[in-house]
């Protein structure tokens, strides 16, 4: 009886030491800490540990403070990496230094790691969807030339006039092909990175982003008064800040009551303060930086406006979807796949002041009708989304 009973421990052993894989998460983001994009893979990770799997990851060292992110995972178990972030401000003789340090005496020191913890599976989280050709080829080297599995998360791509260089022509087109998966936030991107690289991508699917929010529900409408407007994300270029604020500074706008709070940090978060100020809006914006959750978001605004130039598929719109707001937003990526003229929002047709101030106008004239428009949003988003996106990337990454 004594054996049996050692067989069947013995058996069960073996069988989680078979199913339990070592997995290597790296992200490519190196312009704010805790963007968007970051929340698939993390997510994705979490997972892995919970389900027994080793856990490698990869991330710009962003000091102290912000590394306490990664704390969680590596709580958990994970093996934590952290990259030198590139400095563009530091004197020219320390830039010659790092760049000495990384590319000439210690090239590939960051990706050593994958050689020496042999992962079975390496998931690439970027912030677009060549930043792996274009920016780390000695990564790209290091997992071909070593064959190491690896899969592609794309998280934006420009849709206007875009002509890829000498690069992305070369390389992006194996770099696609040899992925294990390749995976993007929307149809469009998809398309749009097919067209470029012109291959198709056989591999490819779509996935969503989490979300951040404790739970999925409808919000209650905001009791103020003064119709608030919202703009969630990194304060960057191609986010439309500054065409926002050129639309709302008009006469048309200035005469009218009405407030815009803007969340997120990132480089152009001085500037736009100062473009606020020579706008003559500081009274009329306000800058809250990082939040914790969606929620504190949504339970003071009224509307989503999303003026960029360039997505995949912005978190923001579908948060403030689930949340019952309704989205100003411009025809980039996959937005126009969610987001339908005022069905469910108001849709500009490019990132420009005469057509994204014509869709604010709209709206403008529809704000009466924005709550039942919201409620809408709240039942349609949830029939579509996928509140566990990570559960399909890891499945991906473990068969």
């Amino acid at each position: 009886m004594q054996s049996r009973n050692r067989r069947k421990r013995d058996a069960s052993t073996i069988s989680i030491c078979f199913t339990s894989m070592k997995l290597a998460f790296i992200s490519l983001m190196e312009g704010v800490p805790g963007g968007g994009s970051e929340a698939l893979w993390k997510k994705t990770a979490h997972l892995a540990l919970e389900q027994g799997h080793g856990v490698n990851i990869s991330v710009v060292d962003w000091g102290a403070e912000n590394n306490v992110q990664f704390r969680s995972l590596a709580d958990k178990g994970a093996k934590l990496h952290f990259r030198k972030k590139y400095r563009p401000h530091l004197p020219p003789l320390k830039k010659l230094w790092n760049y000495f340090e990384t590319h000439i005496a210690r090239p590939n020191a960051n990706w050593l790691f994958l050689l020496k913890e042999k992962p079975a599976h390496v998931l690439i989280s970027q912030g677009g969807s060549f930043d792996l050709v274009q920016h780390h080829r000695d990564l790209l080297s290091i997992l071909q030339r070593h064959g190491i599995t690896y899969s592609l998360v794309c998280h934006s791509h420009p849709q206007f006039a875009y002509i890829p260089d000498e690069t992305v022509r070369k390389h992006a087109p194996e770099m696609f092909l040899k992925a294990r998966h390749v995976f993007f936030i929307s149809s469009t991107q998809q398309r749009l990175v097919e067209r470029v690289i012109m291959q198709p991508l056989p591999h490819a699917s779509f996935t969503w982003n989490p979300l951040n929010l404790k739970s999925p529900e409808c919000l209650e409408w905001p009791p103020n008064e003064v119709p608030q407007f919202a703009m969630v994300g990194g304060l960057v270029s191609g986010k439309g800040h500054d065409l926002a604020m050129a639309i709302l500074s008009k006469e048309a706008w200035t005469k009218r009551t009405w407030h815009l709070n803007i969340y997120g940090d990132g480089y152009g978060s001085a500037y736009l303060k100062r473009l606020a100020g020579t706008d003559r809006l500081s009274e009329r914006i306000s800058f809250h930086g990082q939040v914790k959750g969606a929620e504190e978001i949504w339970a003071k605004n009224h509307i989503l406006l999303v003026p960029s130039s360039g997505e995949g598929l912005p978190i923001a719109i579908v948060e403030a979807m689930v949340s019952g707001r309704p989205v100003v937003a411009t025809d980039v990526g996959g937005i126009a796949e969610l987001v339908k003229e005022k069905t469910n929002g108001f849709i500009s047709a490019g990132p420009t002041a005469s057509s994204f101030g014509a869709a604010m106008e709209r709206a403008w004239e529809s704000r009466r009708t924005w709550e039942k428009i919201g409620a809408a949003n709240h039942h349609e988003i949830l029939e579509r989304i996928d509140l566990q996106p990570e559960r399909k990337v890891l499945e991906a990454m473990t068969k």
